[in-house]
C-alpha cells in the first residue's frame, strides 16, 4: 500500500507539468477533495502550488479556475437523453449548497430521480447507470465547492482582493456553477484609483443591476471586488439590505 501511495503521489506531481492549467488543476484538486490519505492531499497541494508558480499566478488566482462547470448551460441547466427519455437538471441556487432539481421534459413535471427504462433495452440501462453516477458525483462536488468558495470569498472580502473585469466575468458569470455568488452577493466596480464607480449584483435576467434597480454596464477597463458594507453611504447600504431582505435572499 505504501508503494501504491508513493507512485500515486508521484503521478499527481507529474500532472502539474501539463500545459492545460484548468484541466490539470481540476484533476489534481479532485484528489484533495476525494481522498483521505494525507500523502495524496499533500502531493496534490504541492502540485497546485507548482502550477501556480510556473504560470505566475497566486494560489487564489489558480483556485478561481478550479471550479468545473460540469457542462451546465448558461441558464444553469443540463440535459440527459436516454431511450425516449429527456430529463433536464437545474441548479437551485437558493439553497446552500446548491441543490439539483430534476425535470421530466416529456411529461412537463418535476421528478425525484431518473425514470427507469425497460430491462430489454440494455444499452439505455447502461447509459442510465452512467447518468446516475454522474449526478451523484455532481451533487457531492457541489457541497465541496460551496464550502471552498465560501472560505475563498470570505478571505477575498477581508483582503479586499480585486479582479480584472474580464477575469471576474469569466469566473463568476461564464461558469454557471459560480453564478450563484454573483447573484447573492453585492459587488463593486472600482477604477484604477480604487474609487467606487458603482455597486451591483448579477440578476436572474442576466443583467447587472445597481441601486434602485437600474441596469448597469460594467467597464472592461475597471476592476471588481466584494462590497464591505461599512464603507458605503448610508442610503446605499440601506438599499441593499432592504433589497436582499425583501427578496428573501
Amino acid at each position: 500500500d505504501y508503494n501504491k501511495i508513493a507512485v500515486a503521489a508521484y503521478g499527481i506531481r507529474v500532472l502539474s507539468l501539463r500545459k492545460e492549467v484548468k484541466e490539470a488543476g481540476i484533476l489534481i484538486n479532485s484528489f484533495i477533495l476525494n481522498y483521505k490519505d494525507k500523502r495524496i492531499k499533500m502531493a496534490a497541494n504541492e502540485a497546485l502550488e507548482l502550477i501556480a508558480k510556473n504560470h505566475r499566478m497566486t494560489r487564489d488566482e489558480l483556485n478561481d479556475v478550479l471550479v468545473p462547470d460540469f457542462n451546465f448551460q448558461m441558464d444553469r441547466t443540463k440535459i440527459f437523453n436516454y431511450g425516449d427519455k429527456k430529463i433536464s437538471i437545474k441548479l437551485d441556487i437558493s439553497k446552500i449548497p446548491q441543490k439539483i432539481i430534476l425535470y421530466d421534459e416529456n411529461n412537463n413535471k418535476e421528478i425525484k430521480s431518473f425514470p427507469k427504462v425497460s430491462k430489454k433495452r440494455s444499452k439505455d440501462s447502461i447509459i442510465l447507470e452512467e447518468y446516475k453516477r454522474e449526478l451523484k458525483y455532481i451533487k457531492k462536488q457541489l457541497k465541496e465547492i460551496s464550502l471552498v468558495q465560501r472560505n475563498n470569498l470570505l478571505k477575498a472580502l477581508f483582503t479586499q482582493r480585486k479582479w480584472e473585469m474580464k477575469r471576474w466575468k469569466e469566473i463568476f458569470i461564464q461558469n454557471p456553477i459560480m453564478q450563484k455568488f454573483a447573484m447573492f452577493l453585492v459587488w463593486k466596480e472600482i477604477d484604477d484609483k480604487n474609487e467606487i464607480v458603482s455597486t451591483f449584483r448579477y440578476t436572474e435576467n442576466n443583467i447587472f443591476e445597481t441601486v434602485d434597480g437600474k441596469e448597469h454596464t460594467l467597464n472592461l477597463n475597471n476592476f471588481v471586488n466584494l462590497v464591505y458594507f461599512p464603507e458605503l453611504k448610508e442610503g446605499e447600504r440601506e438599499y441593499w439590505e432592504n433589497y436582499f431582505n425583501n427578496k428573501k435572499i
